[in-house]
């Protein structure tokens, strides 16, 4: 015997509250570290600098942050090297 475990999936975009199913979400790009930083440092979520790679697999970013420059237009991804820009916290220069 074994217990279903439900969530949620949420964007992790500090102070974004998209949940759900009907939302298009992406995974942080953990193969490319320079990229992942700056995706870090765009979304506000310092304690993600902290996480193993295993464990950032389980963090998305949902649609809204991407511009429409950045979204295959054939399906629900996004293209390389594109970077959230779009609905995001105001983060301290």
């Amino acid at each position: 015997m074994y217990t279903q475990i439900w969530y949620i999936i949420g964007c992790c975009v500090k102070f974004c509250r998209e949940r759900g199913k009907n939302v298009k979400f992406h995974r942080i790009p953990i193969a490319d570290s320079k990229l992942c930083q700056i995706w870090f440092s765009r979304i506000g979520s310092d304690n993600l600098f902290m996480k193993d790679a295993k464990t950032l697999g389980n963090y998305q970013i949902c649609h809204k942050h991407f511009d429409d420059m950045c979204k295959i237009e054939t399906k629900a991804g996004l293209k390389p090297f594109s970077i959230p820009i779009l609905h995001l916290p105001k983060v301290p220069s």
